[in-house]
């Protein structure tokens, strides 16, 4: 799975759940992602990848529409 990998390379912690949280109903994902970005990254472009990836992988895990906020944090 493409994004776990992401994952991995947007946070530097050992818990891989921390700064994000995912809540399932019977026709829709609400996953909300704190993300710490570099001085100087592209937050638009970063942005996009990272929808692309969360939204195409677990709509083909769920069959569920994904509801998809991501907020940088300080």
């Amino acid at each position: 799975m493409a994004w776990i990998n992401l994952t991995g390379k947007l946070i530097n912690t050992d818990n891989v759940a921390s700064g994000v949280n995912v809540e399932v109903g019977k026709k829709q994902v609400a996953v909300d992602l704190k993300v710490v970005v570099e001085y100087q990254r592209n937050i638009p472009e970063l942005y996009k990848k990272i929808k692309e990836i969360v939204v195409s992988e677990i709509s083909n895990m769920t069959n569920l529409e994904v509801n998809l906020l991501v907020a940088s944090t300080t």
